[in-house]
């Protein structure tokens, strides 16, 4: 959402491609610091849909997890933005 407060368009007539290459390079550093963008890969599988996955998520407190991938994903959508001119 930052990328596209800061990147996106304002009017119809901009063009869309300075914030759709930040969020692809969002995405690509995401997926190379962590392997993947999936939340069910990123947290072995664990399925946050079903009453077990929810249960397994506290059980193993994979919310620490979440917590390392959500501020890394802060930390590179700063720097994207900040490089991008935004």
């Amino acid at each position: 959402m930052g990328v596209s407060l800061s990147l996106g368009r304002s009017t119809p007539s901009e063009s869309v491609q300075p914030c759709y290459a930040a969020t692809q390079r969002l995405i690509e550093e995401f997926e190379q610091e962590f392997g993947s963008r999936d939340c069910a890969v990123l947290l072995d599988g664990c399925d946050l849909s079903t009453p077990d996955g929810q249960a397994r998520f506290k059980e193993q407190k994979l919310g620490q997890r979440c917590l390392k991938f959500t501020g890394m994903a802060a930390e590179i959508a700063a720097r994207v933005i900040s490089e991008s001119g935004g």
